[in-house]
């Protein structure tokens, strides 16, 4: 399967990553940026959470959006779980 490897530093109290269907592939962002395109919906939350983790270890608060199989949204914060 894909990897992706990710070695991100946030300047931002609260990052933004999102897991997004286009074009019926999944694709992963973060603070808007594209990070990769053509994952299936459990990679691309697989390493969404990865960065989730990496953010919150960083002290930073994390909106995580996910789309699910229909079109809507689940948001949550970090203080949310």
């Amino acid at each position: 399967g894909r990897t992706l490897a990710i070695a991100a530093s946030w300047e931002v109290d609260q990052v933004q990553i999102a897991v997004i269907a286009r074009d019926g592939k999944w694709t992963l962002y973060l603070e808007g940026e594209m990070l990769g395109h053509g994952f299936t919906r459990a990679t691309a939350i697989k390493l969404a959470e990865a960065l989730r983790f990496q953010a919150e270890a960083e002290g930073h608060e994390v909106q995580f959006l996910i789309q699910d199989a229909i079109g809507g949204f689940s948001a949550r914060l970090s203080n949310e779980d």
